[in-house]
């Protein structure tokens, strides 16, 4: 069996992703050495696309990624980063078959979870929950031992990406994070996505499901 999490522990940098800027590759992002964000998926999970399935690490600015409702959207903005030490254990998707998934997200990455109680519960037939509280309806198992490179997608709009199995939102741009921890990620971001710069960009950004906490995961769930 292939040894996934060798695959997981790359160099920061490789042949493609641009570490500096723009400039020496277009088609790529940044690469930040620290978090960005608190969400995002491994290098090696594997993203649906108009040309098939892609891992993350190879997604390029322009690519059409397949969003929720049957469309695609183009990517924006694609970068990558190295969660802080407080970010939690990377959270590995459960496959039942037997066999070690490749999709690997951060703890705090929302899914998307449909559910047959969730109208009963919540009044909504889809909510969005946290990969880590997931792992306790056994859709999700930590990983502690993988320090994955986090890739970042950002589209024009807020989105749901599919990862095999799972929508799962995209980057939810805080550009006032972003700059503190890397100020030369946000300018290049602000560069693709100018609307960014005001406070109105940011709405096309706005959650459209309720996120669930920890009770909420235990109910639905029958924890």
């Amino acid at each position: 069996m292939r040894d996934i999490r060798v695959q997981e522990s790359i160099p920061i940098h490789w042949t493609g992703f641009s570490s500096t800027s723009t400039v020496d590759d277009p088609m790529r992002g940044r690469h930040s050495r620290r978090g960005i964000a608190s969400s995002g998926l491994s290098a090696n999970t594997r993203v649906e696309t108009l040309r098939g399935p892609v891992i993350a690490r190879e997604l390029q600015i322009g690519d059409q990624v397949k969003t929720y409702g049957g469309g695609y959207s183009t990517l924006r903005w694609v970068g990558t980063s190295r969660l802080g030490d407080d970010a939690g254990v990377p959270m590995r998707r459960t496959s039942f078959d037997g066999r070690e998934s490749t999709t690997l997200v951060s703890s705090d990455q929302l899914v998307l979870v449909a559910h047959n109680q969730n109208d009963a519960l919540f009044g909504t037939s889809e909510v969005m929950c946290p990969a880590v509280l997931l792992a306790a309806a056994g859709l999700f198992t930590p990983d502690p031992t993988v320090n994955p490179t986090i890739v970042h997608l950002l589209f024009d709009t807020y989105e749901l990406v599919k990862c095999g199995d799972d929508w799962v939102e995209s980057l939810r741009p805080d550009m006032d994070q972003i700059r503190t921890e890397d100020a030369e990620t946000a300018d290049e971001i602000l560069s693709h996505l100018p609307k960014l710069v005001s406070r109105q960009g940011h709405a096309a950004y706005v959650r459209t499901r309720p996120v669930l906490d920890e009770r909420e995961v235990a109910l639905l769930f029958g924890a």
